[in-house]
């Protein structure tokens, strides 16, 4: 399993995945207090997590005076990739890779992107 953490602002919720299609989805639904979308290859769960603190130097990289987390779990890079290169995905959420290289540049704009470093680059 693997994941990313998806940052908003003070009104993000699972709610703000309300409108979004999911393509290729064969079932999505609320489970436990999570989203959970099924795909033929696997799944997506969204848990909500308010309990991710950021240290000074991460929160430099958040533009949310308020952010609120949600875990987005996936066991294949291609839902992760599908998911959000959706046009449904909301706009203003940042994905923190969690210090991983996920090579999502070329299906999200890198400005989106923190914690997303490439061993190239340390």
């Amino acid at each position: 399993m693997q994941y990313v953490i998806l940052v908003g602002g003070r009104n993000f919720s699972l709610k703000s995945f309300d409108n979004m299609q999911f393509y290729g989805s064969t079932c999505v639904g609320i489970y436990d207090g999570d989203l959970l979308v099924q795909y033929e290859n696997g799944y997506a769960r969204f848990t909500p997590d308010d309990d991710i603190a950021y240290i000074e130097e991460e929160s430099a990289k958040i533009p949310f005076a308020e952010p609120k987390c949600i875990t987005l779990r996936y066991n294949d890079i291609g839902i992760l990739r599908s998911i959000i290169s959706e046009k449904d995905f909301p706009e203003d959420v940042v994905i923190d890779c969690d210090g991983v290289y996920l090579g999502l540049e070329d299906v999200i704009d890198s400005g989106r992107l923190i914690n997303n470093y490439n061993i190239s680059e340390v």
